[in-house]
């Protein structure tokens, strides 16, 4: 299978905490943000869900969310990643986040942003240093996002653990501290 850049995705031990932080605030809703990129430098948006209907187990960027991020793009900046938590599961990529992440009908179908990847946040409400990041990025040929290898750098992977279909696979990273 072909994917659109990046293959991979690495991230630094601070983008994935404030990533964790954003999800933990957020709850019992859904969060949302993106990081963005331009030379060396990182700089992570926070998003607020707009999700009306069901926040707990859906997200929809906010309006000034996607201006402050379309302004940035126009400014040189680059879009590397959306993320979004899932409270109740796991960091699967749904059919929902599908529908959100790309247009069109099944054979002209095309990602919204080309290029981006997607990041899935999974916390474990027990024991909230237990979280599990999934990414993923376009594949043209299945026409569908696919799980990506992620990098978490600064932080220990305890393991490699399986979503529910089996075919997708995500990183189980433990950090040291708990909320």
């Amino acid at each position: 299978m072909k994917f659109c850049e990046p293959p991979s995705l690495t991230i630094q031990a601070s983008e994935a905490r404030g990533m964790r932080e954003h999800a933990v605030r957020a709850r019992p809703n859904e969060c949302c943000g993106a990081l963005i990129v331009r030379a060396n430098v990182r700089w992570r948006i926070e998003g607020q869900n707009a999700e009306l209907d069901r926040p707990t187990h859906a997200y929809r960027m906010d309006d000034e969310t996607t201006a402050r991020i379309k302004d940035n793009l126009a400014d040189g900046w680059t879009l590397l990643a959306v993320y979004h938590s899932h409270l109740h599961g796991t960091p699967r990529f749904s059919r929902q986040d599908q529908r959100h992440a790309a247009r069109g009908w099944w054979r002209w179908r095309r990602p919204i942003a080309p290029g981006t990847v997607h990041i899935v946040i999974a916390i474990n409400w027990r024991r909230l240093g237990d979280v599990v990041y999934a990414a993923y990025g376009w594949s043209p040929d299945a026409r569908r996002f696919l799980p990506i290898p992620m990098i978490v750098e600064g932080m220990a992977t305890r393991k490699v653990v399986h979503a529910p279909d089996r075919r997708e696979k995500a990183l189980h990273f433990t950090e040291g501290s708990t909320m």
